[in-house]
Parts: C-alpha cells; structure tokens; sequence
C-alpha cells in the first residue's frame, strides 16, 4: 500500500501480528505507517486479520485450529505464541520445536 504525500510517494507497511487486539500497541510496535513495526490503525483494522477473526469465530469448536501460521518474508522469521506478561505459554517448548522443523523445511 502507498500513498502520494507532497509528490513523494511513501509505502505503508504492516506487521500483521501486530494488528490483533491482544498486546495492541504494546512494545515493538509503531503508529508511522512507514515502519516496518507499523501496528495498524487498530486491533482488526486490516482485511487479513478480520478474515482470520471470522474463521476463527465461525469455528466456535478450537479443536478444528491446530495452528495460526503468518509468513514473514522480510527477515525470514517463523514467530510462535508468546505472553505479554514475563513468562512462557504453556506451550512454548512444543511451539520452538514446531517453528525448528518448518525453518529446517524452509531452508532445505
């Protein structure tokens, strides 16, 4: 996405996994939609994560959900789940081992 800004023309960027409404705004994130933190213009503000929204709430039953997976070109990074609080989720050793084998893939 771009828009023209005094005959400049500047791009937009966002991060998707900074769009969701847990941990919004939180550390790591930016309201300048040139940086490549850029968080959105709020929780669900983009078409991708308002159709992640809907999937998932049509899908009351969470068991259908083994994973949510984004692609990050940009620094060819595989995230996991993280806390907002100090500490791991309850899965986190599982999801390092998950996020090895698909880097492992990815580079193979």
């Amino acid at each position: 996405m771009h828009a023209t800004v005094g005959g400049w023309v500047r791009y937009s960027y966002l991060t998707l996994h900074r769009n969701f409404p847990i941990g919004y705004g939180g550390m790591a994130t930016s309201d300048e939609p040139c940086s490549n933190l850029h968080r959105g213009t709020g929780p669900f503000s983009e078409r991708e994560t308002q159709a992640v929204r809907r999937a998932v709430g049509n899908n009351r039953d969470s068991r259908r959900f083994a994973a949510y997976l984004t692609v990050h070109c940009y620094g060819q990074y595989v995230f996991v789940p993280k806390t907002y609080e100090e500490g791991k989720t309850p899965t986190a050793e599982r999801d390092v081992r998950v996020a090895n084998r698909i880097r492992e893939i990815i580079y193979q």
